[in-house]
């Protein structure tokens, strides 16, 4: 039993399908675990924005399962707003800085990579630092037509799809005869 619903990750629901043309975006970096906090409080103004949830399940001291949904990229939220919205952003006192993103376009298609991913059903884990690797493409599966880089993470080689901005990304197991180089 989750201690607490899941929220939404996006607001509208359709940021990332239909985003809208007229609103800049920017990289909200936060307070240390505030992502949802401030998703809460951008909700209820009506500023758009995207901070993909993952389930984590960890068992209490006295053994129950407890599940709780975490920011994937922790301290981060992507905001999409006007530049008359920016100063309500950091009036949540949840944002320690706000970053424009100058290349909204590769963000986006990163974003709806990461997106595929997370709703794939696949084990994924968080991928701090890039390493340089072979650029790859998905050719069967859930995930046909990703590309990304494979990675060897403790032994185990990895499909990892990125947001470079960040320099982080979601890594899923996966074997390389799926692949096919780019």
């Amino acid at each position: 039993m989750p201690l607490l619903a899941a929220e939404p990750d996006r607001y509208p629901e359709t940021l990332l399908s239909d985003p809208p043309a007229t609103l800049d975006w920017y990289l909200a970096y936060t307070a240390s675990r505030r992502e949802k906090d401030l998703m809460r409080r951008l909700r209820a103004e009506g500023i758009a924005h995207y901070a993909p949830l993952v389930e984590t399940r960890r068992r209490s001291p006295a053994g129950r399962v407890r599940t709780s949904w975490l920011p994937f990229f922790s301290s981060y939220v992507f905001v999409a707003a006007t530049p008359d919205q920016q100063p309500a952003v950091y009036a949540t006192d949840c944002v320690v800085s706000l970053s424009p993103i100058a290349d909204a376009d590769a963000l986006l298609a990163d974003l709806r990579q990461i997106d595929g991913v997370l709703s794939s059903g696949l084990p994924v884990q968080t991928v701090q630092r890039l390493e340089i690797g072979q650029t790859v493409r998905v050719k069967t599966g859930p995930l046909r037509g990703a590309t990304g880089r494979l990675m060897s993470i403790r032994g185990d080689e990895r499909f990892v799809i990125a947001v470079d901005f960040l320099q982080q990304g979601a890594a899923v197991a996966i074997d390389p005869c799926d692949l096919e180089p780019v």
